[in-house]
C-alpha cells in the first residue's frame, strides 16, 4: 500500500500515477546501496521525488510529453474505460510536466517539439550504424510498419482504408504491405477488406523497407519521436509523413510532408510516378540520418548532461541548417488586395516552405481570386470557411493546419518586403532561446509613414505594443501559450496579449532589421484602430490577465502619453 508520501506526491503530482505499480522504498534502498554519479530516470513513470537527490546528479528523460501521448489515445480508442483511464493519465501528467519544468534537475526528451513545449534538451532516439540496402524490385508499392496494437498506429491504418479508394482511383492496382506484430481485430479486418498484405513477424526492418517503394506514415494522433520513420530513412526509403510525424523531426529532415487527406494522395501518387525524385529523397533522408542521427552526433550533449571530465568543452545539440516556414493569410472581404499579398510572399529571397490562404466566409470576390492565384500557383494551399469564424479562431486554426516551425500570419491587405523570411528566419537559427522575431514597419495607403521598432525591451512592451501581429514565431511558442485568446477576437490586440504572455512565460523577441512589414492604412482604420477609452479598457484586460508582468504603472504611463499625444495633435490642427 502506498504511504501518506507517496499520496501527497501523487496528489500534487509531483509523482504520475503509474508509479503505484512500483515500490518507491525498495528502490531509494537499491539506489542508495548504489551511490551513483549519476541516476537518468526514464519517462516520468519511473521518477519520484523519494528518489531525487541520492544521486550526485539527477537527470529525467521524459523521451515524450506523455500528456500529449495519452489525449491522443483518449480521442483515438473507442471503449469508454480506456478513454476515462487514458483522460485521468493525462491529467496527472500535465501536472508533473509543469512541475519539472520549474525543477533544477536535468531534463531531455527524444521528440524535437515535446522537448521545446517541457523546456528539455532535445537528445532524439540514434541509429547506430546504417540498415544494409537490399538489392531487388520491391513488390509493393507502399510499407507501414510498426507495433500494430498501439492505438496511434491503428488510427493511421484507419486513416489509410479511408484514403485508399481515392488512391486505387488516381493510381489502380496499388499495393500496400502492413508489417508488425500483434495486429488486433481491427486491423486484420481492414488488411482483408481492403486486399492488403499482412507482415506480424518480421526481423529485419531493411528486408520490409526493400519490399516498397516508399513508405507511408499518416500519423495524426502521436507524440515524440518515430524511430520507424529513422529507420526507413537509413533503409533508403522515401517517405510521406504528417506534419505531426515532422515535429518531432529536424525540420529538415528529407521527407515529403501531407497537411490533408488530399495532399497524401497526391503525394504518393507523385512518388509512385516519380522514381527519380523517389531515390532522390530516399538517398537524402539516408545521409541525412547518418550524419544527424549518429551517437557520436549527440555524445557531447549526452557528456553536457550527466557530466565531464575536467577540461572538456561541453557540446551543444547540433541546431537546425533551416526552419520549416510557414505563411498563414487569413482573408475576410479583401479580395482586391489578396493577389497583392500573396505575390510579395512569393518573391522572397528564401522562399516560404507553405503557402496557407484561409478564406474567412468573404462575400466579396475573394473566392475568385484564390481561384486564380491557385491556377497560377498550384502549390499555395486554401481554406474556404462558412459562415466566418473570426479573426482570431481563423489564426489558431491556420497554425493548427499548417506544418511549420516557424510561422508568419500575414493579413491579406498587407505585403512583406524581400527579405522578410530570410532575415527573420536568420535571426531565429541565430538565437535558439528567442521565440519571435519583430521588425519595423512601412505604413503605406491612406497614410505614408515609417514606425521604427524599438531593441527589445520587456518594460516598454508592457506599455505599449511595438511588436507587429505578422512578426515571425516559433510553433513551439503558440503551443506552449494555447494560441491566440479568443476573447480578443472583437477588441484586437490578441498580438498583444499574445507576446505579453510569451514574456510571461519567459519568452523574448529579436529586432531584426534590414526588412520590414508594409501596413496598409485604411482611410475608415482597422481593427486594431481604437477610440482611446476602449484602448484603455483592453490595457486594464491584459493588466488584470498578466498582473505579475504587466504593472498598473504600465497602464498610467501609456495614458499619460496618449493625453499629452491629443493635446499635441489639438495644437497642430489649431
Amino acid at each position: 500500500m502506498p504511504g501518506r508520501a507517496e499520496i501527497s506526491a501523487l496528489v500534487r503530482r509531483h509523482a504520475v500515477l503509474e508509479t503505484l505499480a512500483w515500490d518507491v522504498a525498495s528502490a531509494r534502498r537499491a539506489l542508495r546501496a548504489s551511490r551513483p554519479d549519476v541516476a537518468v530516470f526514464v519517462t516520468a513513470r519511473a521518477c519520484h521525488p523519494g528518489l531525487m537527490g541520492i544521486a550526485s546528479r539527477d537527470v529525467l528523460d521524459f523521451v515524450d510529453a506523455m500528456s500529449r501521448s495519452y489525449l491522443d489515445r483518449a480521442r483515438v480508442t473507442h471503449t469508454p474505460v480506456w478513454k476515462l483511464g487514458f483522460r485521468l493519465l493525462a491529467w496527472s501528467h500535465r501536472g508533473f510536466e509543469d512541475q519539472a519544468r520549474k525543477s533544477r534537475h536535468g531534463r531531455v526528451a527524444a521528440g524535437r517539439r515535446d522537448a521545446d513545449l517541457l523546456d528539455a534538451t532535445w537528445i532524439p532516439n540514434v541509429i547506430e550504424a546504417p540498415i544494409p540496402l537490399h538489392v531487388g524490385d520491391p513488390d509493393h508499392d507502399m510499407v507501414f510498419f510498426g507495433s500494430l496494437g498501439y492505438p496511434p498506429n491503428i488510427a493511421a491504418i484507419r486513416r489509410l482504408a479511408r484514403l485508399w479508394p481515392a488512391l486505387r482511383a488516381r493510381r489502380p492496382g496499388v499495393s500496400l504491405l502492413i508489417a508488425g506484430a500483434t495486429p488486433p481485430r481491427e486491423v486484420r479486418r481492414l488488411v482483408a477488406a481492403n486486399g492488403w498484405d499482412l507482415d506480424e513477424d518480421y526481423a529485419d526492418v531493411g528486408a520490409v523497407c526493400a519490399r516498397a517503394r516508399l513508405a507511408a506514415i499518416p500519423l495524426t494522433h502521436v507524440a515524440g519521436i518515430q524511430t520507424k520513420v529513422l529507420e526507413a530513412a537509413a533503409a533508403g526509403l522515401a517517405q510521406v509523413i504528417s506534419p505531426m510525424v515532422l515535429s518531432g523531426l529536424t525540420p529538415d529532415f528529407p521527407a515529403m510532408v501531407a497537411r490533408t487527406d488530399g495532399d497524401f494522395v497526391d503525394s504518393v501518387t507523385y512518388l509512385l510516378e516519380d522514381a527519380a525524385e523517389r531515390r532522390r529523397i530516399a538517398d537524402a533522408a539516408r545521409a541525412h540520418v547518418i550524419r544527424r542521427y549518429s551517437a557520436s552526433a549527440w555524445a557531447g550533449p549526452v557528456r553536457g548532461l550527466v557530466g565531464k571530465p575536467d577540461g572538456v568543452l561541453e557540446s551543444k545539440p547540433p541546431l537546425p541548417e533551416r526552419l520549416r516556414v510557414s505563411v498563414i493569410i487569413p482573408c475576410h472581404n479583401y479580395g482586391r488586395y489578396l493577389a497583392q499579398s500573396v505575390e510579395s510572399v512569393l518573391r522572397q529571397t528564401r522562399p516560404a516552405d507553405e503557402i496557407i490562404i484561409i478564406d474567412d466566409g468573404s462575400n466579396d470576390e475573394t473566392p475568385q481570386v484564390v481561384q486564380r492565384l491557385r491556377a497560377a500557383h498550384p502549390e499555395l494551399v486554401a481554406e474556404r470557411r462558412v459562415p466566418a469564424r473570426g479573426t482570431v479562431a481563423t489564426m489558431n486554426d491556420g497554425v493548427g493546419w499548417s506544418s511549420g516551425d516557424a510561422i508568419v500570419e500575414l493579413s491579406a491587405d498587407d505585403v512583406l518586403s524581400d527579405r522578410f523570411l530570410e532575415l527573420t528566419e536568420r535571426a531565429l537559427l541565430a538565437d535558439p532561446e528567442a521565440d519571435f522575431a519583430y521588425t519595423s514597419m512601412r505604413c503605406f495607403g491612406a497614410r505614408d509613414c515609417w514606425i521604427q521598432a524599438p531593441e527589445w525591451n520587456p518594460r516598454a512592451l508592457c506599455q505599449e505594443n511595438y511588436v507587429h501581429g505578422t512578426s515571425m514565431f516559433r510553433r513551439s511558442l503558440h503551443e506552449r501559450l494555447g494560441g491566440f485568446r479568443a476573447d480578443f477576437n472583437r477588441l484586437g490586440y490578441e498580438d498583444w496579449e499574445f507576446w505579453l504572455h510569451a514574456l510571461e512565460r519567459g519568452g523574448h523577441g529579436l529586432l531584426v532589421k534590414d526588412c520590414w512589414l508594409n501596413y496598409r492604412r485604411h482611410p475608415q482604420g482597422s481593427r486594431n484602430t481604437r477610440p482611446s477609452g476602449t484602448l484603455l479598457w483592453v490595457h486594464l484586460k491584459l493588466w488584470w490577465l498578466h498582473r505579475g508582468t504587466v504593472h498598473l504603472s504600465d497602464v498610467t504611463a501609456w495614458a499619460s502619453r496618449a493625453v499629452l499625444r491629443r493635446r499635441l495633435a489639438r495644437r497642430r490642427a489649431t
